[in-house]
């Protein structure tokens, strides 16, 4: 392995990128029960691959082949980055980022890796199951590359589409970017899911119910002082139709106006089950319909879904058990507008494809349960256009101001709200120690301004000293930064107003 070397691209007009969820150690090989588990029986316990050192090998051997610029991964322990991942790319030439997670008792998450010769990172931050790294090329352009590993409960399709929402809105809000990709694990089928929709149409179609449809439901919640619709309006907010909340079995679509969840659908299934409009709440239509998101990969095949066959054996991307395949899991997504699809990487050979079907994954040639997905862009264009929306971010800012709060927080609890700044003190792209010291400096300031007395001239002096160095620190923060910085000032002032 040492003297394996991943060659660097030579035509630096394209972005390569590999995505894969390269199983965690820990759900194929439990040391202890989980609440859920698949079966790897068909491995064997005695196959080598049930040992980590043994697949780990054969995962870098598998990354090392594809030579792509950017490697998108998911599923990895944070001791195998740390120890494994991390040290190994570094030695060739390629610098990396893990996701941050709030439970400390998550074993797993997505790490990205990226040719150090070719970008250099500019920011990232971490949502609930996503990593976004946005990385500048040599030509100054910005590729913000979101990597993904949505919720797994088959269910749970509205939690899985709000992990988009909110990474989407929060990289428009507050980070210049001229380009996007989207690659990971979904946990749903590209082309029969609300989170496929939802990229590719901007927002998740909600229609009428046009069979008994009724406004006599007599369930004793109907909201006070509403208006009940009995069919859906043509745009919320100026948006796309969409839920903006939902309270019993109503949905509020537009100021004070609600309707019945039992008039209005979704019109597809997702894993074979209606869609519970009532979990759509709160997802906002992305602002990427003029960029135009496609996908890398064809959808899946709607007519073979509903006879409940979840795959044809061609375009699987995940397999357990023999003959336990699916399609579409994994996806890439991309702006049509910035970037011009080149090449697909191909997932298997016909030998490989009948292979894997006949004895499932893990095997000695794919060591994980799912299949690696990858593709070649070009820039489509030499003029650099930044896909922040400033429309859209200005009439979703409910709050309308430049600290970029909105109407939820105003009702949030000061818990809540530094809560809040401490999952953006996270992201805030300083080093550790600058990053404390400015923090230090924000709540003694305000501490000090809400005592509600007079102060000395000793604490006037310490303030004037104190309002200097966070000058200094916002002078020579990035634009990004900068707003960032100002945003946790703001969360933090909100909050020390709430205690009061």
């Amino acid at each position: 392995m040492a003297s394996l070397l991943l060659k660097e691209t030579t035509n630096k007009k394209h972005v390569s990128i590999l995505s894969w969820n390269i199983l965690a150690q820990c759900y194929f090989n439990p040391s202890k029960a989980l609440p859920f588990q698949l079966s790897y029986d068909h491995v064997g316990t005695k196959s080598p691959l049930m040992n980590w050192e043994y697949r780990k090998k054969k995962i870098l051997n598998k990354l090392f082949e594809s030579n792509k610029d950017i490697i998108c991964l998911q599923e990895v322990e944070f001791v195998a980055y740390e120890k494994d991942l991390l040290p190994f790319f570094s030695q060739h030439g390629f610098t990396g980022s893990m996701q941050t997670i709030k439970n400390k008792n998550h074993p797993q998450g997505c790490c990205t890796f990226w040719r150090s010769s070719i970008f250099l990172k500019v920011s990232e931050f971490s949502r609930n199951r996503t990593l976004t790294t946005v990385l500048k090329d040599q030509k100054n352009r910005l590729l913000a590359v979101v990597n993904c590993h949505l919720e797994g409960n088959p269910s749970k399709s509205g939690e899985r589409t709000k992990q988009l929402c909110s990474t989407l809105l929060y990289l428009n809000k507050h980070f210049e970017h001229h380009a996007v990709i989207i690659s990971g694990d979904f946990n749903c089928q590209n082309g029969a899911s609300t989170s496929s929709a939802y990229l590719s149409l901007g927002h998740v179609p909600i229609l009428n119910v046009t069979d008994n449809v009724t406004t006599n439901h007599d369930d004793g919640k109907r909201p006070i002082n509403g208006t009940i619709l009995e069919k859906l309006p043509e745009k919320t907010n100026n948006l796309p139709v969409h839920i903006l909340s939902a309270k019993g079995n109503y949905c509020l679509v537009n100021d004070n106006q609600w309707i019945h969840a039992k008039n209005i659908h979704v019109p597809f299934l997702e894993w074979n089950a209606p869609i519970d409009v009532r979990k759509l709440a709160k997802i906002v239509p992305h602002p990427y319909i003029q960029s135009e998101f496609k996908s890398v990969y064809p959808p899946v095949n709607y007519n073979m879904l509903s006879q409940n066959i979840y795959s044809l054996g061609e375009e699987f991307t995940f397999c357990t058990r023999p003959g336990h395949a699916i399609d579409g899991l994994d996806q890439m997504w991309y702006t049509n507008s910035s970037l011009h699809l080149e090449t697909t990487r191909k997932l298997y050979s016909d030998e490989e494809r009948t292979k894997i079907l006949s004895e499932g994954l893990p095997n000695e040639i794919n060591p994980s349960d799912h299949i690696a997905i990858g593709a070649t862009f070009s820039w489509s264009t030499n003029t650099l256009k930044d896909l922040r929306d400033s429309n859209f971010n200005e009439n979703n800012n409910k709050g309308g101001n430049s600290n970029g709060n909105d109407t939820s927080e105003n009702d949030m609890a000061a818990a809540d709200l530094l809560k809040l700044a401490s999952e953006l003190y996270n992201n805030i792209p300083l080093g550790n120690e600058e990053k404390e010291i400015f923090s230090s400096i924000v709540v003694q300031l305000i501490v000090s301004s809400s005592k509600g007395k007079r102060l000395t001239k000793e604490e006037i002096e310490a303030n004037k000293k104190l309002s200097l160095q966070k000058k200094n620190i916002l002078s020579k923060a990035t634009p990004e930064c900068k707003k960032m910085l100002n945003r946790y000032i703001y969360l933090h002032k909100k909050a020390e107003k709430k205690k009061k």
